[in-house]
């Protein structure tokens, strides 16, 4: 009885290894866009647009942080979205709800399209 309980536990823990792999890969997986500034790349008609207005001048560092870990965007991008404000393209509707949270808790003036 003991060996049973024994490999059902090795068993369910190689299956939420897994599971966590393959979160962690979708999630790096995501096709998000960030477009700085007022890029003229930018179609007004797109869906699904987080537009980061204004960031706390006493908090850039956190912003970018809070930014390149949600997105996984690459840090020069984020960055630079950062300094000149801009829009997110591609987030789910529960991943804008919670960016937007996580960056008006920091300070900074977002609004979802």
């Amino acid at each position: 009885m003991k060996k049973r309980f024994m490999f059902a536990v090795s068993i369910a823990t190689i299956g939420v290894g897994l599971l966590m792999r393959q979160t962690t890969t979708t999630k790096q997986s995501k096709s998000i866009v960030l477009i700085s500034g007022n890029d003229p790349a930018f179609d007004a008609a797109m869906h699904n647009v987080f537009l980061l207005k204004r960031v706390d001048p006493d908090k850039p560092v956190s912003t970018i942080k809070a930014i390149h870990d949600f997105t996984n965007a690459p840090l020069e991008q984020v960055k630079i979205l950062v300094q000149h404000g801009g829009y997110i393209c591609g987030l789910s509707d529960d991943d804008k709800e919670l960016l937007k949270v996580q960056l008006e808790t920091l300070g900074c003036l977002v609004e979802l399209k």
